[in-house]
């Protein structure tokens, strides 16, 4: 008896399969310290769709390109897309400008929809008991330049945590601690 209750905890968490970039296509669930999640998936090559529910029910889509490149935020209130509510930031076409993100660079995008972003040295970061390659990004956006938010881009699934924002008021962080696999 004592055998299999080791057996069952070797096999809990601890051995729990680290998602890939195969997996981004059924989506990838990541877990901040207030209790959201964000469920990250491929919609169509080189675009990541986020579902974002937040600790206090409410809940966010967000279409990304590079999984980087806000192109829409929509509100969600019980399960349901406010369609009408929508926020869009940029079209296809100007966040088209936007080059896939790498590290080690700066690099612009002079449309509407554009701004600055600059990346720093790669690092390995852990999330939970699983281990990413992983660089920051800051953003500077052309039409709010007192603005900036900061992601940490995962290469090998090819999308972003936004990591913090700040304005003249200060800054806040976002504190990711757990990845897994969607099984819904």
């Amino acid at each position: 008896m004592r055998t299999i209750a080791a057996l069952i905890l070797m096999t809990g968490p601890a051995f729990a399969e680290c998602p890939d970039a195969s997996h981004m296509k059924t989506g990838v669930v990541f877990t901040l310290d207030d209790g959201g999640t964000e469920l990250h998936r491929v919609t169509r090559p080189d675009w990541i769709q986020v579902f974002a529910l937040f600790p206090e029910g409410d809940a966010s889509l967000l279409d990304l390109y590079h999984g980087l490149y806000l192109k829409a935020d929509v509100p969600v209130y019980g399960g349901v897309p406010q369609i009408g509510e929508t926020l869009t930031y940029a079209t296809e076409d100007q966040l088209r400008v936007w080059p896939a993100p790498v590290s080690n660079s700066t690099w612009s995008n002079e449309t509407e929809g554009g701004g600055l972003a600059k990346s720093g040295d790669p690092k390995i970061i852990a999330l939970g008991d699983c281990q990413y390659e992983a660089f920051d990004i800051e953003i500077v956006f052309a039409d709010d330049l007192g603005y900036r938010e900061t992601y940490r881009y995962l290469p090998e699934l090819r999308t972003a945590m936004l990591v913090a924002t700040s304005d003249s008021e200060g800054t806040e962080e976002y504190v990711y601690t757990r990845i897994h696999v969607n099984t819904e």
